[in-house]
Formats: structure tokens, sequence, C-alpha cells
């Protein structure tokens, strides 16, 4: 048996079967570790991303005090502080550039006064008439 066998081994059955050790060796290794194995030795620097963290992984009991930034928070997310004094007037600044000239306006009415022309036709009179 170990003669066939013999026969059968070339460098390439060898090579083939050592590549096959090794890739299938290589994807199970990380699910021979025990749970919780991998630590911050382990991981590379930046090497995890916001994709690579489970919803609600990181919470304010887990953040350490102070460490955080304004910018670290969205907009409106930390409340305004107190109002502070009023500070002194500036010194009063350059006067700005001469604007575009309006429209010119309706024109107005002189005076309060107005005067209107109305023309009513009279009959004869008859006193005129005699005197002639």
């Amino acid at each position: 048996m170990l003669q066939g066998l013999r026969r059968k081994l070339s460098f390439a059955n060898v090579t083939s079967m050592m590549a096959l050790m090794v890739a299938l060796g290589g994807t199970s290794y990380a699910a021979g570790l025990a749970k919780n194995s991998v630590g911050s030795t382990q991981i590379k620097a930046k090497a995890v991303k916001n994709s690579d963290l489970a919803d609600a992984a990181v919470t304010s009991k887990k953040v350490k005090n102070g460490s955080l930034l304004a910018a670290d928070f969205a907009l409106g997310q930390i409340p305004a502080g107190p109002k502070g004094d009023k500070g002194e007037k500036g010194a009063t600044g350059p006067q700005g550039l001469q604007g575009v000239p309006g429209t010119p306006g309706s024109p107005g009415t002189f005076g309060g006064t107005i005067v209107r022309r109305v023309d009513v036709p009279l009959p004869p009179d008859p006193l005129l008439a005699r005197r002639a």
C-alpha cells in the first residue's frame, strides 16, 4: 500500500495539498479564537471603522469624561452657556458708498387749493332783452 501511495505522489500533488491546508487553516484561524481574545494589541491603528461597531456599542459610560471636543457633537447638541457681559462700543466705521438714486415720484399739488371751472349754460335774461 505504501508503494502505491509513493507512485501517486508527485511534486504537483504535494504542493496542491499544502496550498489547500494553508488556505483552509488561514480562514479557520479566527474561528478558533476564544471569545474576547482579540484586544487592542492585535488591532492595527485606524483599522476599526464606525461601520464595524454594533449599534449603541459606544455609550456615555464607555467615554472618558473630558475626552470629547465640541467638534465631536452635532449642531444643537451642546446647550448654550450663560450670556456674557456686554462689550464696549466699537469705533465708528468709514462711511459707505453713495447709493443709486431712486426713480422720481409723481408731481404733487401746489398749495392746498384746487380751482375748477365749470361752464353752465343759462337761459336768456328777459330783463336784458327789454333794454335792447
